[in-house]
């Protein structure tokens, strides 16, 4: 699953977009948390926040697409949460576990 944001005006041509896949998680994966971040982090909602979370916890591999500048901060945030996420898309860095 990947989830677009869509951001309209003048900041949609400013902002450059990274994709960040979560492909796992370790036992004490913080699942509340991960969804708070992820709503936090990619703008999303409740349901679709959940989704993801969700369907990570089924080993089911989800991306998220984010603002180039935030995805390495995420990445680390979904580490420290107990996920096994990186960038795969962006500026060209990679970020993994």
């Amino acid at each position: 699953m990947t989830l677009n944001l869509s951001i309209k005006g003048p900041a949609a041509y400013l902002l450059t977009m990274a994709i960040v896949e979560i492909t796992g998680w370790r036992p004490g994966f913080l699942k509340v948390s991960c969804t708070t971040t992820l709503r936090a982090a990619a703008g999303l909602g409740l349901a679709e926040a959940k989704a993801i979370t969700d369907g990570v916890l089924r080993d089911e591999s989800q991306r998220v697409q984010v603002p180039d500048a935030e995805a390495h901060q995420l990445v680390l945030s979904l580490r420290e949460l107990g996920a096994s996420a990186e960038v795969i898309e962006g500026n060209g860095d990679s970020a993994s576990t």
